[in-house]
């Protein structure tokens, strides 16, 4: 949900399942890593559009993910990493096009 300091709700976008992790790619888009469906979403504020890239998650769990931006170059890298059973890492970094620019 995008809303105003006062409360005012801008822009809504629902999921079935229980979102655990996302982040900002620059002031005016989300990124949400939505493991059910394997992909990332990323939401712009501005036009409430919704694009999705298609990700093979290494793991279930999105408490072993983040996501770091690198706005200067517009990639962006999912970072996976493992627990002491499975110490396996794996970073995939994806270029974006910032939609306002489009």
């Amino acid at each position: 949900v995008h809303v105003y300091a006062e409360g005012k709700v801008l822009f809504e976008h629902k999921y079935p399942d229980i979102i655990n992790f996302f982040g900002m790619l620059n002031e005016r888009e989300v990124i949400v890593m939505y493991v059910p469906d394997r992909h990332i979403d990323i939401i712009n504020l501005e036009t409430q559009k919704v694009r999705s890239i298609n990700h093979d998650y290494l793991f279930d769990d999105v408490a072993q993910m983040t996501i770091e931006t690198f706005y200067d170059t517009k990639l962006f890298a999912i970072v996976e990493k493992g627990t002491f059973n499975d110490p396996r890492l794996r970073l995939t970094y994806y270029r974006y096009q910032d939609t306002y620019e489009a």
